[in-house]
């Protein structure tokens, strides 16, 4: 019983520094971006969920989606919250009023916070239902990568990335935070099932989730395709593939567990999105709509010779104006971690088939948000740059630990106290020295 509180207070602490430091690198970032708590686009999804909650606790499930992607699950989470400060909107339409007079929305970067000075409070205030999931989100992840088999350590320097990278937390719009929550814990579910580390409670919780991720943006219905690539990795070994009844065998596991992620899918989605039964012409006009917007701009870029090439469009993300908000000594540390990965180097990695699996989820979403995406920024990856954090916690971890063994001088505690410093002061100095433009 002793030891058993032990690690509770353990885990406990963990948390409650990551929150805290989450909370204080926030502030930090208010400070010196104040104007990138406020953008149209968050105070156009509040003032949605204001009204979304009314129709909801009023049974009127007709017209719930309001955007050219579902979003439901930012109306869903700050729906009530809208209605319990019951803000008057009507200021914010004199904002852009305000704005639209002085030259559009643009002409904030140089007067922000002229403008800023009497939305400052609300606008920080729109920021709590997401602040609260976060506070949801650290414990059931830390929960989920511990069954992993991950230590401690590397998921609080995971843990403490996610919370102290301003990009990713207080800066995207509401949905791109869900987004990446959402998507996050979806995959880490199903990786727990796939490690044998949980029950079938994980695909059903994944397949949960991994619908809210899929009501808040489209995109993250690539968690489809790669989840049944993932199961095919887990199950079949090549041996499997010359034996005709062992491969059938094990292709309906494969059918099995994926038809229970997928009727765990779609029934939320059912619940979530009643639009589905009650106007489903609704729905699927949204899909086509955005099919047929995706196939007329892709035409029309058609004219332009190679404008549709892999390369242009991962050139577009390169030249992204939010590129420099990135942490490049993270960056260093995700790529060194895959080297090392691939070149086998003899040191003991846990998991190693989940955290493969990790970067090879990064690198495909990347892939396939550059291949069809028709806007091109940082904010629409998001469920992978969640993912390539915890990559990178972990990878800072193992090399801080690499420097220890070779340096037997150091404790580690030692190692793992300057591990967390290094992090702190990277992610302090990034928030310093970056100028975040307003999303328009």
């Amino acid at each position: 019983m002793a030891k058993l509180f032990s690690k509770i207070n353990k885990d406990a602490a963990c948390l409650f520094f990551v929150a805290a430091a989450g909370f204080f690198f926030m502030l930090f970032f208010k400070e010196k971006h104040s104007i990138s708590f406020m953008n149209l686009d968050e105070f156009l999804w509040m003032y949605r969920s204001r009204f979304f909650i009314d129709r909801i606790m009023g049974l009127d499930f007709g017209n719930l989606i309001q955007s050219s992607q579902p979003g439901i699950m930012v109306m869903w989470f700050a729906g009530p919250f809208m209605k319990l400060i019951d803000f008057d909107f009507t200021k914010i339409q004199l904002l852009i009023q305000n704005l639209n007079e002085a030259g559009g929305y643009n002409v904030i970067n140089d007067t922000g916070r002229n403008y800023y000075v009497g939305y400052e409070f609300i606008s920080f205030m729109f920021n709590i239902p997401v602040i609260l999931l976060m506070l949801v989100f650290f414990p059931a992840s830390y929960s989920l990568m511990r069954r992993l088999g991950i230590g401690r350590r590397a998921i609080f320097l995971s843990l403490l990335l996610i919370a102290t990278t301003p990009y990713y937390v207080f800066f995207t719009t509401p949905t791109d935070k869900l987004v990446g929550i959402f998507s996050t814990l979806s995959i880490l579910s199903f990786l727990v099932f796939l490690a044998k580390k949980g029950g079938k409670g994980f695909i059903y919780l994944s397949g949960f989730v991994g619908s809210w991720a899929a009501l808040t943006k489209m995109s993250a219905l690539f968690l489809i395709p790669f989840f049944l690539f993932a199961l095919l990795v887990y199950v079949f070994k090549k041996s499997d593939l010359a034996d005709l009844k062992v491969f059938q065998k094990k292709a309906g596991v494969c059918a099995k567990v994926f038809s229970g992620w997928l009727l765990a899918f779609i029934v939320t989605s059912i619940i979530f999105l009643p639009t589905i039964i009650t106007d489903p012409r609704q729905v699927a006009g949204l899909f086509i709509r955005e099919s047929d917007s995706r196939y007329l701009i892709q035409n029309a870029e058609a004219q332009d010779p190679g404008s549709l090439s892999l390369f242009d469009s991962v050139r577009n993300y390169l030249e992204d104006p939010f590129l420099p908000s990135f942490n490049f000594f993270v960056i260093m540390a995700f790529l060194a971690f895959l080297f090392l990965i691939i070149r086998r180097i003899e040191y003991k990695i846990n998991v190693r088939k989940e955290i493969l699996l990790l970067y090879i989820f990064v690198f495909s979403f990347l892939i396939f948000s550059a291949t069809f995406s028709r806007t091109y920024s940082f904010r629409y990856i998001m469920p992978a740059l969640v993912v390539f954090q915890i990559i990178s916690g972990w990878a800072v971890y193992e090399f801080f630990e690499i420097f220890r063994r070779k340096n037997s001088v150091y404790s580690r505690n030692e190692i793992f106290a300057w591990a967390v410093v290094v992090i702190l002061i990277s992610q302090a100095l990034l928030i310093h020295y970056s100028e975040i433009a307003p999303i328009e």
